[in-house]
């Protein structure tokens, strides 16, 4: 049996059936970069870690852009295997300078028969920048 994880991130819905759509809203200050989504799978048993989960972006920002890319990382399961680096997939927004709401959405692939391909989608709301860090 694989164990397939969606690493927690505010404001996201964590599981959805196979074939499902999540819908979540996110937000970014203007110019800034925040991370959507952190996908990785894990088998239980061993705490062996399979490849990052490919995805395919679907409805790209009109303003700002979506950045997919590889990293290693900690799992965000619990238990045994929570110490464990695994591949992760990251889906990033990279917010413009201009306010306002952007739709965007992606489909994940999991190796797990169990999570399949996942649909995501939702709306970036662009605040004003935050003048504390500028």
């Amino acid at each position: 049996m694989l164990a397939a994880g969606m690493l927690a991130v505010p404001g996201a819905r964590v599981w959805a059936a196979d074939g499902a759509t999540t819908v979540q809203a996110w937000r970014a200050p203007a110019g800034e970069s925040v991370v959507l989504g952190r996908y990785y799978e894990i088998q239980p048993a061993d705490c062996r870690a399979l490849r990052a989960p490919p995805v395919a972006l679907k409805i790209r920002p009109a303003q700002g852009k979506l950045i997919v890319n590889t990293t290693t990382q900690l799992a965000g399961a619990p238990g045994k295997c929570r110490n464990v680096q695994v591949p992760v997939t990251l889906v990033r927004f990279q917010a413009g300078q201009t306010t306002g709401q952007v739709e965007v959405g992606w489909q994940v692939f999991f190796q797990s028969r169990e999570k399949g391909t996942q649909q995501v989608r939702g709306t970036v709301t662009v605040t004003p920048p935050n003048p504390r860090l500028r």
